[in-house]
């Protein structure tokens, strides 16, 4: 949580935190994937947004998902200038076009729209534990 702060809300940056467990099988297999995001929104399209990472395990994880109003994994979260940027919402896989909206819509600098970006209904997310 002091990172998260530090990091992006101290920072007022535009970011994407993935909250995963080491637990979550899912996790694991979105992690390469969401770290290749990473690094080509940096290299290939230059953008400063920051792609953040954060685990719910141990007491530092179980603080930050009541913070963040986290209840499974994986879970997505988006800051808009250092403030938390629409609900927390999950996906199965990447690439996702959810995610890619709501990129789009923070960075276009569009409202929240819960029914285009709200959660998946058939999502196969494990629950905190």
């Amino acid at each position: 949580l002091e990172d998260v702060k530090e990091e992006i809300v101290n920072c007022k940056k535009n970011a994407v935190l993935f909250v995963s467990a080491p637990y979550c099988k899912l996790c694991r297999s979105i992690n390469p994937l969401f770290t290749r995001m990473a690094r080509i929104s940096k290299e290939e399209k230059q953008s400063d947004l920051l792609f953040a990472k954060a685990s719910s395990a141990g007491k530092e994880g179980k603080q930050l998902t009541f913070t963040l109003n986290i209840d499974s994994v994986p879970t997505f979260v988006l800051f808009k200038k250092g403030q938390r940027y629409g609900e927390p919402f999950g996906v199965v896989k990447l690439p996702s076009k959810k995610l890619d909206t709501a990129i789009d819509y923070l960075l276009n600098d569009k409202e929240w729209e819960s029914s285009i970006i709200g959660m998946e209904t058939n999502v196969r997310r494990t629950k905190l534990k």
